[in-house]
C-alpha cells in the first residue's frame, strides 16, 4: 500500500506543473491544499521564484483548509479531551 502523502503529492503541482496534467487532474490539483504549500514554498525559498497563484492567495487556501479541517475534526471527535 502506498502512503497517503504519495498518493497527495501525485494529485499537486509538487511532481508535474498543472499545464502538464490533464484538464481533470488539474480540478484535482486546484482543490489539494498541497498544490498551494507547493505553489507558496517555490515563491519564497527558490530565488527568483514565482508563485502562481500569490503567497497571499496560497496562505488564504492553507488557512481556509486548516480551520475547515479543524471544524469538522471536533465535530467528528467531540468527546476527545485535550
Amino acid at each position: 500500500m502506498r502512503h497517503p502523502t504519495y498518493l497527495g503529492l501525485k494529485k499537486s503541482n509538487a511532481i508535474y506543473s498543472l499545464s502538464m496534467m490533464p484538464s481533470w487532474l488539474q480540478v484535482v490539483a486546484r482543490a489539494n491544499p498541497l498544490t498551494y504549500a507547493v505553489d507558496a514554498l517555490r515563491g519564497l525559498m527558490i530565488v527568483g521564484g514565482t508563485s502562481i497563484y500569490g503567497v497571499g492567495v496560497d496562505m488564504l487556501v492553507l488557512f481556509v483548509s486548516m480551520v475547515a479541517l479543524i471544524i469538522i475534526g471536533a465535530k467528528l471527535y467531540p468527546k476527545v479531551i485535550v
